[in-house]
């Protein structure tokens, strides 16, 4: 009997402790946002910080320099596959059937588009 009594006041005793306010982890004071999130526009490597951490800039104002290697290379594969495209395109006008003039002019239009796309790509990566 003792020895359940002794539990009952040992747990009575860890339910009242529990009971207690802490207050030692208590913080007072303002927080205050001082950061700002900045995006690339593409996911590209930075080659080129031209801030220090905690320098004020201005809108607009060049913070940095992307790799444009990937925006090179795909501007230059969509002018050859262009390139390869007419070059198809201008075969098929000299002799071929309708339905393969009409289809090489749909892969010039293609190609047409896939160099616009990697022109704007390439502008957005331009630092200039």
């Amino acid at each position: 009997m003792t020895q359940s009594k002794t539990l009952l006041l040992l747990l009575l005793g860890f339910v009242l402790a529990g009971c207690q306010k802490d207050e030692g982890n208590l913080a007072l004071g303002t927080l205050e946002m001082d950061r700002y999130l900045v995006s690339a526009p593409l996911s590209e490597t930075l080659v080129a910080l031209n801030v220090r951490e905690g320098q004020e800039v201005k809108k607009g104002e060049d913070i940095g320099r992307l790799d444009r290697t990937l925006a090179t290379t795909e501007l230059n594969r969509a002018k050859a596959v262009l390139a390869s495209a007419s070059a198809r395109l201008d075969e098929l006008k000299s002799g071929p059937r309708k339905e393969d003039i009409a289809a090489a002019v749909a892969r010039v239009d293609g190609a047409e588009a896939t160099l616009e796309d990697a022109k704007k790509h390439f502008v957005r990566t331009s630092p200039w």
